[in-house]
């Protein structure tokens, strides 16, 4: 069975928006899921650690066969293919992929929350998220992805 499931992806180091397409690719070349949505990719400020590069994010839908868990330990890989040596929550990265949601899933592992714990509060997260996903209900807050966004954005 299908499970849809939504990734924000991110860069600050090197050719963002290559580190972006590559992350993309390697997910396409992965015979358990499809790529089914891309947003734009957007340039945003950093959060936290300030005296870093600006960014270049993006959300991504996918249909996937993989667990949660298998969805998790690949976007690890691809993480560590494309150069990423920090898993430090604030450091710059080639490429960072996080799992939003996961269908209505709610998961909370020692190393893994789904939903994301911090979407709702990220526009970097949020404007592209709403790109490709306005609809989709958070399953904890039980707002719409695009309800959320006007909250966040003021709009």
């Amino acid at each position: 069975m299908l499970t849809k499931a939504y990734l924000a992806l991110g860069s600050n180091i090197g050719d963002r928006k290559n580190y972006l397409v590559q992350a993309i690719e390697k997910l396409r070349e992965s015979e358990h899921l499809e790529v089914s949505q891309v947003s734009e990719f957007i340039e945003t400020l950093p959060e936290g650690n300030l005296a870093q590069p600006k960014y270049f994010n993006a959300a991504v839908e996918i249909s996937t066969i993989l667990s949660h868990r298998e969805l998790f330990e690949l976007t690890l890989e691809i993480e560590k293919e494309l150069g990423r040596d920090s898993k430090g929550n604030k450091d710059p990265r080639t490429i960072d992929i996080d799992i939003l949601l996961y269908d209505n899933h709610i998961v909370s592992d020692e190393d893994l929350i789904i939903p994301h714990p911090m979407m709702h509060v990220r526009d970097f997260v949020l404007t592209p998220l709403s790109q490709i996903a306005a609809d989709v209900v958070h399953p904890i807050l039980g707002d719409t992805v695009a309800s959320l966004h006007s909250r966040k954005s003021g709009y």
